[in-house]
């Protein structure tokens, strides 16, 4: 120490120096740092951490690790929570916690500390969650795994359990529908089961019984007879059906009564014929009669086959029965006479016809009028031909076949045989349901359409071109969704920001990464995105450069209001000179200087020497750094690719 005095008398001068006020000792200096040191959030690394309750006292083993006098570990499962902390091994006697985190005011919120050694927790980092005011051995201390293995090997899981803060603790690979949890669909067995009640595939497209317009769902059969197809409804005979092979429509006419309805001009109608009738005698095998040299006394008819004159008999005295010349009546010499009591017998020629019907012996009241129809006969146990053509109508025809039926009387095995061969080609019985008709829609084509349950879902396919999962109410809910639209207004979404109230949210917080723009509006997942590219306020009110300086970075804590300085590239220097690296365990943002090629994993090692402080900034890297660390072995806790920054954390 130099000290120039300027006086006007020495005498008046008297200098004393006490070297306990002007000297600070070397265990000072080191006793100061050491205690800000262990303020600090980073703690020195431990040897192994407890997985479950141990007794704080003597040698033993922890996580499959020997501990030896003096090994740090990371106590964390004990019964009362407030034992748990950081413990130095003590050979025949109690743990002690170890110097940097043995007070209060050294175990803060957020404590940081990795775990060197173990069978399940090696190279983790803990992170302490207890929320401050922390007072040692009265609060209770619970530490949180943040980063490292969890105990989940390396592999692709179809299910995992995840903590938190998203580190996958446990996977899994069911193999069944319980083991995924879902109890809303069928299991191979029970789909099984259920497909083997259904109908078998048809071999060919089935006739859709009823459902049609005005029709009802009785049971349509039919069937061959022998000799003709016959259908019947439910248990009621509908008769033959007409087919092109007993029945042509195109030579029938529309039922009628007279010519006019049938369209037929070159025939006289009764009416007609009957005039013209009346004004001629019939001619039977004659070509002429009348009077003989118009002789009134010598009437004749000449035969058509030879031309011979025939006389006939003059008028008579009384009124006779006139033999002959009526509608189909011949000359043959008819004879009436009586034979016995109430008998009158008819001898036409030398043929006899028999008794002649009379009041006496016949009663026509009892008899039917001679008709043209059944109705004039009154017959009721046979059909008209309107009925008849009606029910054939009603009846398909046979189409080059010869029987249709069950074979062997079995209902199952409906058939039809055809008439070329004699083969027999079986039928579908009827459906226990009603199918959907494949095709013939508009716009549809006759393509084979398949429909069947698969692992995935209900799936389709035409023909062998597999369609996909078809959406039902079990997969998918139309009122669910929304038409298509291009704001959160169209969607009628609430909760979601739109793209200048997410702006707006993002200018109040830092930036953590870049994000680049979208369109008018982000998607919940784009808002995550940004949202995690932006650091959660956890205990604090503010995040900004004290005075717009860079190189002040702070946090104000929302407890007390107080304000705490950050490392940055701007002051990363002189707070690393007053910090000091001495200490294993010991974090540091660095990039290598000689690349170790690409995908380097967590855990990789490097020598300080090949280390260079960097920052965060994305413009950051070879010319914007803070020297090179160059003491001690670092381990990366992150992957990295040639010169990329990672954060490295010192182990020797």
């Amino acid at each position: 120490m130099r000290i120039n005095l300027l006086v006007s008398n020495t005498s008046n001068v008297e200098l004393r120096i006490d070297p306990t006020v002007v000297l600070a000792t070397r265990s000072f200096v080191d006793l100061r740092i050491q205690e800000e040191l262990s303020k600090l959030d980073n703690k020195q690394s431990v040897r192994a951490a407890t997985t479950g309750p141990i007794v704080l006292a003597g040698i033993q083993t922890v996580d499959g690790i020997a501990l030896v006098a003096g090994d740090r570990v990371l106590v964390k499962n004990q019964a009362s929570g407030k034992d748990n902390g950081l413990y130095s091994v003590v050979a025949g006697n109690a743990w002690l916690r170890v110097v940097d985190a043995d007070a209060s005011a050294e175990v803060t919120h957020n404590l940081m500390v990795s775990v060197e050694q173990g069978d399940t927790l090696f190279d983790t980092l803990w992170q302490l969650t207890t929320n401050a005011p922390i007072t040692l051995g009265t609060t209770a201390l619970v530490f949180e795994q943040v980063a490292g293995p969890t105990g989940v090997l390396p592999g692709t899981y179809n299910r995992v359990t995840v903590d938190r803060r998203g580190l996958v603790m446990a996977g899994f690979n069911p193999t069944t529908l319980g083991g995924y949890g879902i109890a809303d669909a069928y299991s191979k067995t029970e789909i099984d089961t259920r497909v083997a009640a259904l109908q078998p595939k048809l071999g060919f497209v089935p006739v859709q019984q009823g459902t049609g317009a005005g029709q009802q769902n009785n049971q349509v059969r039919l069937g061959w007879s022998g000799s003709a197809l016959k259908a019947a409804v439910d248990n009621t005979d509908l008769g033959n059906l007409w087919y092109s092979g007993n029945f042509d429509p195109t030579t029938k006419a529309n039922v009628g009564s007279t010519l006019f309805a049938y369209g037929i001009t070159d025939a006289y109608t009764k009416a007609e014929t009957d005039a013209r009738d009346s004004a001629r005698p019939i001619g039977d095998a004659i070509t002429h009669v009348g009077f003989a040299a118009d002789d009134t006394a010598s009437p004749y008819m000449r035969r058509s086959s030879d031309g011979a004159v025939y006389y006939l008999q003059p008028k008579i005295l009384y009124t006779p029965v006139q033999q002959g010349t009526g509608v189909g009546q011949k000359q043959n010499a008819i004879k009436i006479g009586y034979s016995q009591p109430g008998v009158v017998k008819l001898t036409v020629d030398n043929s006899d016809f028999g008794t002649i019907w009379t009041s006496g012996n016949f009663d026509p009241t009892s008899k039917a009028n001679v008709g043209t129809t059944l109705f004039s006969y009154g017959i009721t146990d046979a059909y008209t031909k309107a009925e008849a053509d009606a029910r054939d109508a009603a009846r398909p025809l046979a189409d080059s076949i010869t029987y249709v039926g069950f074979a062997g009387n079995d209902p199952a095995l409906p058939y039809m045989r055809r008439a070329s061969d004699g083969t027999t080609y079986f039928l579908q019985p009827k459906l226990a349901f009603v199918p959907i008709q494949q095709g013939s829609g508009p716009g549809q084509s006759s393509n084979l359409v398949k429909l069947g349950w698969s692992s995935g879902g209900l799936k389709a396919a035409v023909d062998n071109t597999d369609l996909g999962t078809l959406w039902y109410s079990g997969n998918f809910d139309p009122t669910n969704k929304a038409n298509v639209g291009t704001t959160l207004f169209s969607y009628g979404i609430l909760d979601a920001y739109t793209k200048n109230e997410t702006d707006a949210r993002d200018m109040e917080r830092p930036l953590k990464s870049e994000v680049y723009a979208k369109a008018d509006v982000y998607t919940k997942g784009e808002t995550d995105s940004r949202l995690n590219g932006r650091p959660i306020a956890d205990s604090i009110t503010h995040v900004g450069l004290a005075a717009d300086n860079p190189a002040a970075p702070y946090l104000r804590r929302t407890a007390d209001g107080a304000v705490y300085f950050l490392v940055s590239d701007q002051n990363l220097g002189p707070k690393v000179a007053a910090l000091g690296l001495v200490g294993i365990g010991q974090y540091a943002f660095a990039r290598v200087i000689t690349a170790y090629g690409n995908s380097i994993n967590q855990g990789t090692s490097v020598p300080g020497s090949n280390l260079i402080f960097s920052s965060t900034a994305v413009g950051d890297g070879t010319s914007s750094n803070s020297g090179a660390i160059a003491i001690g072995v670092w381990r990366a806790q992150g992957a990295f690719n040639n010169t990329e920054r990672t954060l490295f954390q010192r182990i020797q």
